[in-house]
This record gives C-alpha cells, structure tokens and sequence, in this order.
C-alpha cells in the first residue's frame, strides 16, 4: 500500500539548535516516516524585537532540516498550503490568536503541547488588604498600564472562554499533548480535543539518558551546578520589551561574590549550567565553566543546585537533589524573584535565600543552605513532571498516534 506523504511543521519564535530538535524528537519522527519543516514566525508576532535577535539572522539548518523565516501572515498561508500530503502544525509557541486565524483559513490541525506545566506564579505573601491598596495605587499613578497589562488580559481570557473557537474564527486544536495532572486555565475546554497523555520534556530527556555512562566532561570530584540566569536581559526580555531587572555589572558583583563564598565555605567546585539561548555573552561567572553540556547530565552527578527559580530544577527534583533558591533584594518591584522564586520553592518545600550582604550569606550557611524534603519532591514529581510507569518517550507516543489516526481515516 502507498504511504501517503505525512509531514509535521514547527511554528516557533526562537533558532531551533540540536537540543530542540532532539526535545522535539527530531530523530523519532524522521524514523517514523515523517517530513518535518520548521518555519519560524518571529516577525509575525514580535515585529518590532526581531531586528534585536541577532540568532534570528542565523537559522541554519538543524539535523539537515532547513529553518524558514516568515516574515507576514501571507507568506505562512503560502507555505502551508504548499506543503502537500497529510499535514499538521506542532505549536513551538502559545496559542497566537494572528496564527490560528491562518491555520483556519488553510485548513490545516495543529497540536498544543502542555508538557512542561510550571507552578503557577502568584503573589502568596501578600494580604488581601495589601493587594486592594496596591490596586488603588496603580489606578491613580498608572490607570493606563493597569488596564493594559491587568484588567485587559483577565477581561480578554473571560471572553475567548465564553465563545467557542468558531465564532472567532479560529480552531480549537486537534491534539493536546499532557505532560502532568495540572493544566493551568485555558481559553477553551479540553473535551474539544483529543488527549495524548505523555510526560514532561524534563522526564523525556531523563528516558533518553537512562542508560548512558558518565561523560568525561563531567569532573569526577563533588561539585555544584549553578543553573545561570539573566535578569538584566536577553532574548525573553526582548520579544516582550520587558525592562532590565537589575543592571548587568550589579549582578556579575552579587552572583560571583556569593559563588566565591559557597565555594570557598564548602569545599566544592561551581559549574554553571547554560541555557540553550544563552550565549558567551551571557557568561559573567569569572572563568568558572560555563557549559551547554546536557544539563540533566551535570545535575545527575551534582551534590545539588543553586538558582533562582528554573524549570530545570525538575531534573534536580527527579535525581532528588538538594536545592538552594537564592535571590536579590535590589529588584524591588518586580515579580520575578518575589512570585516566580516564591512558587517553585514554595512546590518543594524549600527557602529562599537573598544573598547580598555578608550578613545574608552567613545567615545562609548557619540555617542550612540547601533544602530537600521527599515528600514535597514526591508531590512535585505527580503535579508537573508526569512521571508514571510509561517508559516510551514521548514522540513515540505522539507521533503512534497521528500514524493510527491518518490510517483510521484513510
């Protein structure tokens, strides 16, 4: 029997690199018979930030898949309808409502993938009355940005749940991938789709490195890993025009103080573990390494982390490692380490350590620095990792789906 032509097309914002393309199980699907094509619409969502993404000028090909650039709404209705044989559209990105909108007028399905679902940021440690004469404070000094940024969004959300996906003229999606028990609010009910229950992406990269021996690039005496972090900018910050949370040379002076005391109190060596977006001018860390080395790797052999507050730390929770949460004072009014930090501790039951003054520092090491507590780990593990006794990875899972279901429809 003729196989019909079955190809998976990556909507994304950001350079797939080899890390993606093995999260995105680059090697499964092609093994399966799939084409994949990755087309990236940077320009179409963040018109004005692309020109600041200098990897957006550089997509080369990644495991011999070409990356495309498209720069109008137009041009992805033109690609999409190129592309011929079964298709479907895997969203690397949220839900756009400009996206959806082409994938209706093209006809063509895609897939939502919830597979690394987070604690949800909320401000826990504030009262009830603090809240309200926050609100009146932002409605006086700033009533346009409170309508912008707060009422807008929450008004917007309740709307798109009142009406169904066709009467604004979008699709619901075909596929929901589920990593975990917790999906966060939606704008749509998940009954509208069919449910493929996997893992988190964490969980998957830990399947695919079961079996594999220690790299040599991997020290052999007990050390850290540092899990580095840019408030002071970067990619994110560019796409959403967020403001610097702190100067650059402020942060390299607090992060590599702090380091040089836990290192020196504790005996052991700092690596840093990079993030695939970041690149060497993001390493302020004083010469310590400064690695893309398989992160999940370096924390399995590691004594534990140190961060701020990272979905990286799941591999820290799955090795069950000790975490040190540490955070900056200096950045008064912003949520990132008061909410963000505050939550994932609050999920493993850890502290959090500010770590500016000398004082903070030997306050740190006198009450414990690092914090492990199985049975938060446990609960963490069920809520936002998925791990269960499913040892298929997760494209596997998927893509067994999509060929059952093209063959069901035949």
């Amino acid at each position: 029997m003729l196989v019909k032509a079955r190809t998976i097309i990556f909507i994304t914002t950001y350079p797939f690199n080899d890390d993606f393309a093995l999260k995105y199980g680059f090697d499964m699907l092609k093994r399966k018979g799939f084409n994949i094509v990755i087309l990236n619409v940077l320009n179409i969502i963040f018109p004005k930030a692309s020109a600041k993404i200098p990897l957006y000028n550089k997509l080369y090909p990644v495991w011999d898949v070409p990356q495309t650039k498209v720069k109008f709404r137009s041009d992805l209705e033109y690609k999409l309808k190129t592309i011929n044989g079964w298709k479907i559209v895997v969203l690397v990105i949220p839900p756009f409502y400009r996206i959806l909108r082409v994938l209706k007028r093209v006809r063509v399905d895609y897939i939502e993938m919830l597979l690394n679902t987070r604690p949800k940021s909320l401000p826990v440690n504030k009262k009830i009355c603090d809240r309200f004469f926050l609100m009146l404070y932002r409605l006086f000094t700033n009533p346009v940005g409170l309508f912008l940024k707060s009422i807008l969004p929450k008004f917007t959300l309740c709307l798109l749940k009142g009406l169904p996906y066709q009467l604004l003229g979008i699709k619901y999606p075909k596929y929901v991938v589920l990593g975990s028990e917790i999906v966060h609010s939606r704008c749509y009910s998940l009954s509208k789709s069919r449910i493929i229950k996997s893992h988190s992406f964490d969980y998957d990269r830990y399947l695919r490195n079961k079996g594999m021996s220690k790299s040599p690039n991997i020290p052999n005496e007990e050390y850290y890993v540092h899990i580095a972090d840019n408030p002071w900018g970067g990619h994110d910050f560019a796409l959403n025009g967020w403001k610097a949370i702190i100067s650059k040379s402020l942060y390299t002076q607090i992060i590599n103080k702090f380091l040089d005391y836990v290192e020196e109190k504790t005996g052991k060596k700092i690596l840093i573990a990079a993030h695939p977006k970041h690149t060497s001018e993001d390493d302020i860390y004083n010469g310590r390494p400064f690695l893309y080395f398989d992160t999940e790797q370096l924390i399995k052999y590691s004594c534990g982390i140190i961060c701020h507050f990272s979905g990286a730390m799941n591999f820290a929770v799955i090795h069950n490692k000790p975490i040190c949460f540490i955070s900056i004072r200096e950045p008064k009014d912003s949520t990132y380490y008061k909410y963000d930090a505050t939550a994932f501790a609050s999920a493993v039951g850890a502290k959090i350590h500010p770590i500016e003054t000398d004082e903070d520092l030997q306050q740190m090491m006198e009450n414990g620095m690092f914090s492990y507590n199985s049975d938060s780990y446990e609960d963490y593990k069920r809520k936002y990792i998925g791990i269960n006794n499913e040892e298929r990875l997760c494209w596997d899972i998927v893509a067994d789906t999509l060929i059952q279901d093209q063959q069901l429809n035949e």
